[in-house]
Parts: structure tokens; sequence; C-alpha cells
């Protein structure tokens, strides 16, 4: 089941946030060989996603360490004009089987300062 947790975003600034993944016993899961992706959209029924990260291109994984890190560029949280939204995130293991492990909502400051 995955966790929830809502996501505070500054308009115009670099989000970034380890994630980490830990097995039932509490110790760090290892995640060698994983990949992982995040959709953020506007409402669940939406079909268009606002916001699409994957390893490489806004995720990396630390395998050893179960750790999951999202990172939302400054020019991406610039483009964000809407305030409140939803996500989730998944992990994929070599074989293929997919587990969301995050997901709540997304909800956008605006900035003042560009």
């Amino acid at each position: 089941m995955a966790k929830k947790y809502n996501l505070t975003i500054d308009q115009g600034s670099t989000y970034t946030r380890i994630i980490q993944v830990n097995d039932i016993t509490n110790t760090p899961r290892d995640l060698s060989g994983y990949d992982a992706r995040m959709s953020i959209k506007k409402a669940y029924a939406d079909v268009a996603t606002v916001l699409d990260l994957t390893v490489g291109s806004g995720i990396s994984i630390n395998g050893a360490a179960g750790q999951v890190t999202v990172t939302i560029t400054d020019e991406q949280t610039t483009a964000m004009t809407w305030k409140t939204g939803v996500y989730d995130l998944k992990i994929i293991s070599g074989g293929g089987v997919a587990e969301r492990i995050l997901e709540g909502a997304a909800s956008v400051f605006p900035q003042v300062t560009s």
C-alpha cells in the first residue's frame, strides 16, 4: 500500500525530496535494478498530466540505500500555473513488477519574485 504524502511546491524554486523505501523489517530495501516514474495531474480523472518524471529525468535511485530522489527544476516549477493536483510515484522491479510507493495531493504556492 502506498504511503500518503502531500507535496508542497514553491513555484520558481527547485523541489527535491528523498524517499526512503524500507522493507517490512524497516531496513532499507535494495532497489538495485529498479526503475521509477512519477506523474502529476490536476485531477485523478484527467487524461493529460502536467508533469512526468522518470529515472534520468527528475528521478534518481540509490539502489543499495533504498532511496528514490525526486527533483523538479526551478524551470519546471515556474511553468506550474495550476494550484492543486494529485500525484503518485511508482517503482518497477527489473522483472517488471510495478508498486505504487507514494501518493497524495500536490500544491503549488505562487512566486512573487521572478
